[in-house]
C-alpha cells in the first residue's frame, strides 16, 4: 500500500519543495476559474458534511531526499503541484488564531522554488498571518509593507492570490473553525505518495522533465484525471485485474500509475506544448466511444455526451478494460517501432478523402494522433476497429490480415456517405456507433477477414460477397483489387468493373482506369474535356443531382473539377446505367493497341480521342441529339463545374440546357446562359467577339446577341430561332444561304453541318 497522508501530516514529516524546474503555479490563474471553483466546492462539500465524508484526492508522485538529522526530509512533488498548493492556501486562510504559532511552524514547511520571489512570498504569507480580520482580506495582502510590487510579476504569486480570492468567496468567517477541525484533525482530505525513485517503482529522471511539461499553460486534464480515478475506483478493488511491473493492482491504480509513465511516452514525442490536450482529447475520444456502444445512449444526439458522461462510463468494468487496453497496446506497439512507422504502413488500408474530397495520399493517417485533437467519428471507427482486432489477436505489428480487415472495414465506413453539391461527404456519426460495430465484430471473428466474410451468412451484401468470391477465385488479384479500393477516386467502391468477368478481362479494365486516371495524365488542361467526352461517347448519361426550378428543371453532373470521385466510387449494384457506361469506356480503351509498359499521356490522349471520333462516326451520332453536341463539342465544358440543367420537359430537353455556375441548392438564381449560346459565343471567338451570350437568371431561356446587327438569335428543339431588331431586314444573300424567308426565320441543321456550325457560319456572315 502506498502512504496516505493529510497536508499536515506530509508536511509533518517533511519540508515539501516545488523544485525550481517545474511550473507555475497555474489553478488562480483568471482562465482557471471555472476548474478552481469546481475542485474547491468539492472540497468544501465534504468538509461540510454532516456525515463525516472522506475525500482521497489521489496520488501524488515526487521522491524524497533526506538531509541532516536535524532537519526534515525535503519532499520534491512531481505531479499534485497544483492540488498541494491549493491545499496549502485553503489550510493557511483557516488558520485558527488560538494556535496560530504553532501551525505557522509546520505550514512555514511548504515552499515554491520556482522564482526566488515564489519562495519569499511563501514564507513570509505564513510569518505575517495575523489573527485578525486583515488576514481575510486577501486585497490586503498587496499592502503589507512586506509584500514588494515585483512580486506583481510572479505569475506563481498572482495565481496565488487569485485561488485566495476564490476561497474567501467560498467560506463563510463562521464557518472556518469548524472546517479546520474537519481538515486537520478529522482526515477529512488526504491523498497517496508514490515515491517514483523507490524500489518498486523505480522510473528515469526523464519523467521529470515529461511531467513537468503536462500543462504549462493550465490544462482541464488534472481536475479530469482526478475525476476519472474516482469514477475507476468505483468498479471496486475485490478482484486486482491488472499487474504492473509484476504488482497486482485495480484499475484505478494501474491508470494512475501508467498515466504518467508509460503512456506519457505515447504523447509526449519531443513536444511540451499541448502534451495534456493530447492526452485529454484521447481519453476524452474513448469514453465518447464507449458511450455510444452502450444501447442506452445509441440514439442520442451527439451533443448528449457530456463532461461528467466521459468521467462516469469509466465507471464500469467493461469500459475501464477497453480503456486502458487500448492505452497498453499503442505502448506495446510503440516499443516495436514508432507509431509513425505503424500508421505509415496501414495508411493506404485506412486513409478517408479529407474534407471536400481532396486526396490524402501523401500524408500518413496516424489514427492515434488524430484521435488525440480531432473529433471525426470516422477515425474513432477505425481506431475502435483497429484496437479490438490487434487486442483479440494479439498484434504489435501491421500485419497483412490486419490491413486486409481496416480495408474492409474502410471501404464499409466510406458507404455511410451522403451527395452534397456533387461531392460525397462521410455521413459516419458516432451515435451510429452500435451499427458500425454490428460489423466491426463479426468481421474480426476470423483473422483472415475473407474467411469472416464468407462464414458470416446474411450479415453483409450480396456484392461483398461477390467480392470475396472473385478473390477467392483469383487470388492473384488480391493486391490489385487492394490498390483499387485505396484509390482515392474509387474510395473503396469497385462498382465501375465487371466482378463477373475472367482475370485478365479485369486486370485489363484496372490497367484502363489506373492509366485514364492517371495523377500525370489528369493534370493535364485538356485531360477532364477528353475524359467526359470518351464518357458521353461511351453512353455515359451523367450523375443526376436534384431539380432544380420547382422541379422543372433536371441536374446533371459529368465530372472533372476535382470531383471524378463523385462520378466513379458507386456501388456495384447502382446506377445501372452509368455503370455500363464506365465499363463501356475502360473496355473500349483496353482495347486499344500499345504495350502499356511504356505507355505515356500522349498515348492516353489519342485513346480517348479514337473513342471520341468512333463514337461520331456512329448511327446514334448521326441522329445528332445531345449526345453528340457533349461528345464533338469540348467547349460545352469550359466552365468551372461541368454541372448542367436540363428542362425535364421532353419536347425541349435537348434545346434548353444551362450550364450551372455552382452546386448550391437553387443554382439557377445565378446568372447563367443557354449551354448551346455559350459554345457558339466560344466558337466564334469569345470575348474578342461581335455576340454575347445573353446572362439571365431563374428558367428565362437565353439567347446569343449579335452585337452589330441587334440580332438574338436562340436556341429551340426546331433550331435557332432568329428574332431580328424592328425594321431590320436580312440581306438577301444571307436569307438565300440559309433557306430563311420572312415567315420561316428558323436556321435548321443540314445533311452537311449540324445546327452548331450553321449558327456559327450564320454570326459569321454577318460580322
Amino acid at each position: 500500500m502506498n502512504p496516505n497522508y493529510t497536508l499536515k501530516e506530509l508536511l509533518d514529516k517533511y519540508s515539501v519543495v516545488i523544485p525550481q524546474l517545474q511550473r507555475d503555479y497555474a489553478q488562480g490563474r483568471d482562465e482557471a476559474k471555472e476548474l478552481r471553483e469546481r475542485f474547491l466546492s468539492q472540497i468544501l462539500g465534504v468538509l461540510r458534511s454532516e456525515e463525516e465524508e472522506r475525500l482521497n484526492l489521489d496520488f501524488v508522485y515526487g521522491y524524497d531526499k533526506a538531509l541532516s538529522p536535524n532537519h526534515h526530509p525535503i519532499f520534491y512533488p512531481l505531479d499534485g503541484q497544483q492540488r498541494l498548493t491549493t491545499l496549502w492556501l485553503l489550510h493557511w486562510y483557516l488558520l485558527p488564531s488560538e494556535s496560530l504559532a504553532e501551525e505557522r511552524e509546520w505550514l512555514l514547511r511548504f515552499s515554491y522554488h520556482t522564482r526566488s520571489s515564489s519562495t519569499r512570498f511563501c514564507q513570509l504569507l505564513v510569518e505575517h498571518a495575523v489573527v485578525d480580520g486583515l488576514r481575510l482580506d486577501v486585497a490586503a495582502i498587496k499592502d503589507q509593507p512586506w509584500y514588494r510590487q515585483s512580486y506583481n510579476a510572479d505569475a506563481t504569486i498572482a495565481a496565488m492570490l487569485g485561488t485566495l480570492r476564490t476561497i474567501k468567496g467560498l467560506v463563510a468567517p463562521g464557518e472556518r473553525v469548524a472546517l479546520w477541525e474537519r481538515l486537520c484533525h478529522q482526515r477529512a482530505l488526504t491523498f497517496d505518495v508514490i515515491d517514483i525513485k523507490g524500489e518498486e517503482f523505480r522510473l528515469t529522471d526523464e519523467l521529470y522533465i515529461k511531467m513537468n511539461a503536462r500543462g504549462k499553460q493550465l490544462t482541464s486534464f488534472e481536475c479530469y484525471k482526478a475525476d476519472l480515478t474516482r469514477a475507476l475506483r468505483e468498479i471496486g478493488e475485490q478482484d486486482v485485474p491488472c499487474c504492473y511491473k509484476g504488482k497486482p493492482l485495480s484499475y484505478a491504480d494501474y491508470f494512475a500509475f501508467k498515466v504518467d509513465n508509460e503512456w506519457l511516452d505515447l504523447f509526449y514525442h519531443g513536444e511540451i506544448d499541448g502534451l495534456d490536450e493530447r492526452m485529454y482529447g484521447f481519453i476524452q475520444n474513448i469514453a465518447k466511444l464507449c458511450f455510444f456502444l452502450d444501447p442506452e445512449n445509441a440514439k442520442k444526439n451527439v451533443d448528449a455526451f457530456t463532461y461528467w458522461d466521459s468521467v462516469n462510463v469509466f465507471s464500469r468494468r467493461d469500459n475501464a478494460y477497453r480503456l486502458i487496453s487500448i492505452l497498453d497496446l499503442f505502448e506495446r506497439i510503440q516499443a516495436k517501432q514508432p507509431l509513425r512507422d505503424f500508421f505509415a504502413t496501414l495508411t493506404p488500408s485506412i486513409r478517408f478523402l479529407e474534407e471536400g474530397g481532396k486526396d490524402a495520399s501523401a500524408s500518413v493517417k496516424d489514427l492515434f494522433g488524430e484521435s488525440c485533437d480531432k473529433n471525426a467519428s470516422v477515425n474513432l471507427v477505425l481506431l475502435l476497429a483497429l484496437s479490438h482486432y490487434m487486442e483479440k489477436y494479439q498484434l504489435v505489428e501491421a500485419t497483412e490480415e490486419l490491413q486486409d480487415y481496416l480495408r474492409v472495414v474502410r471501404n464499409l465506413l466510406w458507404e455511410e456517405r451522403q451527395l452534397d453539391e456533387m461531392r460525397y461527404r462521410s455521413n459516419v456519426r458516432i451515435n451510429s456507433l452500435l451499427t458500425y460495430w454490428g460489423w466491426i465484430e463479426p468481421l474480426a471473428s476470423w483473422e483472415q477477414v475473407l474467411d469472416a466474410i464468407k462464414n458470416s451468412g446474411e450479415v453483409f451484401s450480396k456484392k461483398l460477397h461477390q467480392r470475396v468470391d472473385f478473390i477467392l477465385k483469383y487470388p492473384e488479384l488480391k493486391p490489385l483489387i487492394g490498390e483499387l479500393e485505396d484509390h482515392p477516386l474509387l474510395a473503396g467502391q469497385l462498382g465501375i468493373f465487371d466482378l463477373d468477368q475472367d482475370a485478365n478481362d479485369f486486370k485489363r479494365q484496372a490497367e484502363a482506369f489506373k492509366l485514364i486516371f492517371d495523377p500525370a495524365f489528369c493534370a493535364r488542361g485538356d485531360a477532364d474535356k477528353l475524359i467526359i467526352r470518351a464518357l458521353v461517347a461511351s453512353g455515359y448519361p451523367g450523375v443526376q443531382g436534384k431539380n432544380v426550378w420547382g422541379g422543372y428543371r433536371d441536374t446533371w453532373f459529368f465530372g472533372g473539377n476535382g470531383r471524378w470521385s463523385t462520378v466513379l466510387s458507386f456501388e456495384e449494384y447502382e446506377q445501372d446505367e452509368q455503370r455500363k457506361a464506365i465499363r463501356q469506356l475502360l473496355s473500349q480503351f483496353a482495347g486499344g493497341t500499345g504495350d502499356t509498359k511504356e505507355h505515356t499521356k500522349e498515348h492516353t490522349k489519342e485513346r480517348l480521342q479514337r473513342i471520341i471520333d468512333a463514337y461520331l462516326e456512329s448511327e446514334d451520332a448521326k441522329r445528332r441529339g445531345w449526345r453528340y453536341y457533349f461528345v464533338k463539342y469540348p467547349e460545352f465544358y469550359s466552365g468551372d463545374t461541368n454541372f448542367f440543367a436540363w428542362d425535364n420537359r421532353e419536347e425541349k430537353a435537348d434545346a434548353y440546357v444551362d450550364p450551372l455556375k455552382s452546386f448550391s441548392s437553387n443554382p439557377l438564381i445565378g446568372y447563367h446562359a443557354n449551354a448551346y449560346v455559350q459554345v457558339i459565343w466560344r466558337l466564334v471567338g469569345g470575348r474578342d467577339t461581335h455576340c454575347r451570350p445573353e446572362w439571365v437568371q431563374g428558367a428565362k431561356d437565353s439567347r446569343l446577341h449579335l452585337l452589330r446587327s441587334g440580332i438574338y438569335i436562340g436556341h429551340t428543339p426546331e433550331g435557332w430561332r432568329i428574332d431580328l431588331p424592328q425594321g431590320y431586314v436580312l440581306p438577301e444573300e444571307i436569307m438565300h444561304a440559309f433557306e430563311l424567308s420572312p415567315s420561316n426565320l428558323i436556321l435548321r441543321e443540314t445533311p452537311t453541318a449540324d445546327r452548331l456550325e450553321r449558327a456559327v457560319a450564320f454570326c459569321k456572315s454577318l460580322a
